[in-house]
């Protein structure tokens, strides 16, 4: 069961992650486009 813990804990994170990233970009959209266009 260890195993899973640790697996949810970092799907967990990357989730924190990308919410954190989408507002990022939300905010910035100069940047989203730099980078669509790559």
């Amino acid at each position: 069961m260890a195993g899973i813990q640790t697996k949810l804990n970092k799907f967990t994170e990357a989730m924190e992650n990308l919410t954190l990233v989408e507002a990022y970009y939300n905010r910035s959209p100069d940047a989203r486009d730099v980078i669509g266009s790559c």
